[in-house]
């Protein structure tokens, strides 16, 4: 009889090896390794400048409400448009998104006004912004938030996406470098940090005390703006704030700001920077990724949205962790609004209120065949908080691959398409929070309008 090797493992029988110690060299060479290895062991993709071709089919189906045959006629009619290449199937055509792109464009100056071949949006109001947020481990927030990116470039808008997780699981899937601390979005709140501690000693000077020293090397961030760390991607309409390693510090050096400046509102600084920094011009939509955890950064980062999405499995264990997380958001917040109101009241201020103009759950991952009943009973209890469409539990919707990026061939019309149907239905009902927001901002009058909304 063959027993577990464990039972043999005593002083008896072990022969102890020379001590070893481990230090953080070793860990960042244990890291780099995994890294090179897996970087081969990638799917390899046909590409056009990073991002995949899209045949006229696709082009057809969902990218451009024309006919395939009105299409081909287009094409032949005007030389000058991109012809795409031919690419396996007979007749058929495949075009780079930026190409298609270039399609959109110009049936929408000369195609019939009864169809919208761009998306709505209207000239002169700050991009719509949404945040993803639960701390339950894979809950999807990456995937949807890549799938949310990738069908609002296709669908025409310019977008950023604000990769806040130091693992960089976004910047990886967009295909952007992973950035280093000052390539990462902790600058701009650096910058918000030294702004406030320059306005603080200035008082203390009038006053006749000591300044605060600035740490070293920190006032560069004041020439940084969003644009200037916002870095293209493969998929053309998407850039992205890249996060990496260097930002998993970066809890610890907010913390370390607020200790020298107890009156800095740090869950500020990213909506001040998308504020002062007018992006009107450069894109439609912003999102920000965060990590599975609240800590400062993701509240700076929640706080500067206007609509905050919570992905979430259908199984009791997910359910009852996003609970908590919801919970512990509101009393962060909440404590945040009780010190303001604390503030407010001790010099005549207004007291600071935390709001979104929507909260969402999204069911991610979503097998009906075992999650039926927890997603029901989600259904009932959430009402119309949580979407009732769903993310699917595909191979071509997870964190490391999107139905987007993926080709059909690689399967077929049908897999695909029914893959990509969840998918498409969750961006539409996004995508009406996004017009709602603007139309509604259309009401508001100009000198009252701001861009991501925040406490106050």
């Amino acid at each position: 009889m063959k027993r577990p090797a464990y039972l043999a493992v005593h002083p008896a029988s072990h022969h102890p090896v020379q001590s070893e110690s481990v230090d953080l060299r070793t860990i960042a060479d244990f890291g780099a390794a995994c890294e090179a290895i897996a970087m081969p062991l990638q799917t390899n993709r046909t590409q056009v400048n990073g991002s995949r071709l899209f045949s006229t089919w696709e082009i057809t189906r969902y990218l451009i409400p024309v006919d395939p045959v009105h299409l081909r006629r287009v094409l032949r009619q005007n030389p000058d448009l991109p012809q795409g290449k031919s690419r396996g199937e007979a007749g058929s055509k495949w075009f780079s998104l930026q190409e298609v792109r270039q399609l959109k464009a110009f049936f929408a100056s000369t195609g019939t006004k009864a169809r919208a071949y761009l998306p709505y949006r209207p000239p002169g109001l700050p991009p719509c912004s949404a945040v993803l947020a639960n701390s339950t481990a894979e809950s999807g927030k990456t995937t949807t938030c890549a799938h949310l990116a990738m069908a609002a470039a296709q669908d025409g808008y310019r977008v950023l996406a604000i990769d806040l997780d130091a693992r960089g699981g976004l910047t990886r899937l967009m295909g952007a470098e992973t950035g280093e601390e000052w390539q990462t979005v902790l600058p701009l709140v650096g910058r918000h940090y030294v702004e406030h501690l320059q306005m603080l000693n200035r008082l203390r000077l009038e006053r006749g005390e000591t300044p605060v020293p600035i740490e070293a090397g920190l006032e560069r961030a004041l020439g940084l703006r969003p644009s200037d760390l916002a870095q293209p991607t493969r998929w053309p309409g998407v850039d992205v704030i890249a996060a990496g390693p260097d930002l998993s510090a970066a809890d610890l050096r907010i913390a370390g700001w607020r200790l020298q400046a107890r009156t800095w509102k740090f869950w500020t600084s990213l909506a001040s920077a998308l504020t002062q920094d007018s992006l009107s011009d450069r894109y439609d939509l912003i999102l920000f990724d965060t990590p599975p955890a609240l800590g400062h950064l993701s509240m700076a980062g929640m706080a500067a949205a206007q609509a905050l999405l919570v992905p979430l499995r259908a199984r009791p264990q997910d359910l009852a962790e996003t609970g908590r997380f919801m919970t512990m958001l509101g009393s962060a917040f909440g404590t945040v609004e009780e010190d303001e109101a604390l503030a407010a009241r001790a010099i005549g201020g207004d007291p600071a209120r935390f709001s979104w103009e929507a909260v969402r759950a999204v069911l991610t991952r979503h097998d009906p065949a075992r999650e039926s009943t927890a997603a029901e009973a989600a259904q009932a209890a959430l009402g119309s908080l949580l979407w009732s469409d769903r993310l699917p539990d595909s191979p071509f919707v997870t964190q490391t691959r999107a139905i987007y990026d993926t080709d059909y061939r690689e399967t077929n019309r049908e897999t695909y398409a029914a893959a990509r149907e969840g998918v498409d239905a969750i961006y539409a009902a996004f995508k009406r929070l996004m017009v709602d927001s603007w139309q509604r901002a259309e009401t508001v009058e100009p000198d009252t309008m701001s861009g991501a909304p925040h406490d106050g």
